[in-house]
């Protein structure tokens, strides 16, 4: 992810995008044609590489196109359009892999022999042909000549040494967010079904619903509070509100672990993650508002990768705690429940130090 954060930063950001399109396409396709394990994985991993850079990109240029109370709209937009995506996306893969077998008759021979999901994949490459020329269509991100080059690597970690009071908890608290969300949300639906004895169907559905009012919810509280909030008020103000979406998490978390239903269960979720996506829609205003233009892709390249990384290690360790405690509903219900809020309370604690650190205004440039 840093290295397509140093090019965005370098270079004009929407064709690093468009490459970074169709690199993720010949990827999807290349696992859908890999031959052995071994290929399988490298195209994964390459699949991985290309996607490092999808959002950094996408959060850099935010701030040159939306200014003032557009900026906090735009990127809690960009966020509830993500989430709302992943379901779309699940429903249309569904559909794919059951209609796929229908096309056969209209394909080369080639393509007609292949495996259904070899094919289900070859297809998901297809629309990354048309979303490269959209890409490349959208407006000029105004790089000058001068400010097209990035600062080398000492002077950038030299500049973020010098903030490290901000910096650090500022990375390190969406990413503990991060791991406390992968960690309620991969195991939620489990519980459902241990607990209630109900379909993965039914949890998978009650899941989704729970999610979706979440996330309205978030993205209405965010736009109704950009109407009311000066734009000129800082960074700090969005890392409040964030630390506050936090509090409110970590404070309904532990109700998982006494929910009476399957509706009660699923409604401290929809609390959850209510708390936890109106933390991700402001960090990224206040992230934009500290990082000089000249660095912001690589800053945002690091604060994603944190984010994934940490988040990837949610589900392995309630995994972990689960099996420690001999594997049964209860104890998987108290590991999600452990890890969930013990990882919010201290990503509001960062959240909170971050806050505190940062300056009143934008910070100055390199």
């Amino acid at each position: 992810g840093y290295p397509v954060g140093w090019m965005a930063d370098r270079f004009d950001p929407r064709r690093v995008l468009a490459a970074c399109l169709l690199v993720w396409g010949a990827a999807i396709a290349a696992c859908g044609l890999a031959a052995s394990f071994e290929a399988l994985f490298a195209a994964s991993a390459l699949l991985g590489a290309a996607e490092a850079g999808l959002l950094p990109i996408a959060y850099a240029l935010i701030p040159i196109w939306f200014q003032g109370r557009n900026r906090q709209r735009a990127n809690a937009a960009f966020v509830f359009c993500g989430r709302l995506m992943v379901g779309l996306v699940i429903l249309v893969c569904a559909w794919m892999i059951r209609e796929i077998d229908t096309w056969r008759s209209v394909l080369p021979d080639p393509l007609a022999g292949l495996d259904t999901w070899r094919l289900s994949l070859l297809a998901t490459a297809l629309p990354c042909l048309l979303l490269v020329p959209v890409v490349l269509r959208l407006p000029d991100a105004g790089r000058s000549p001068a400010g097209s080059r990035p600062p080398p690597m000492p002077q950038a970690l030299a500049w973020m040494g010098r903030r490290a009071g901000w910096v650090v908890p500022l990375f390190a608290g969406p990413g503990v967010m991060a791991l406390s969300a992968s960690a309620v949300g991969n195991f939620v639906p489990m519980l459902a079904q241990r607990t209630w004895n109900v379909s993965p169907q039914v949890a998978g559905q009650a899941m989704g619903m729970a999610a979706l009012v979440g996330a309205a919810g978030a993205l209405m509280l965010v736009l109704l509070a950009s109407r009311r909030v000066n734009p000129s008020s800082g960074p700090r103000l969005p890392l409040l509100g964030a630390a506050a979406g936090l509090g409110l998490a970590t404070a309904v978390t532990p109700l998982i672990a006494v929910a009476p239903s399957l509706a009660a269960l699923f409604a401290v979720y929809g609390l959850h993650l209510f708390g936890v996506l109106t933390a991700s829609m402001l960090f990224p205003t206040a992230l934009a508002a500290l990082s000089p233009a000249s660095m912001r892709a690589r800053l945002l390249s690091v604060y994603v990768g944190v984010i994934v990384i940490l988040g990837a290690a949610g589900p392995a360790l309630v995994g972990w705690l689960s099996d420690a405690g001999a594997g049964t509903a209860d104890a998987l219900r108290q590991a999600t429940v452990g890890v969930g809020s013990v990882a919010l309370l201290v990503a509001t604690g960062l959240v909170l130090m971050a806050a505190r650190a940062s300056p009143a205004d934008e910070d100055t440039p390199l």
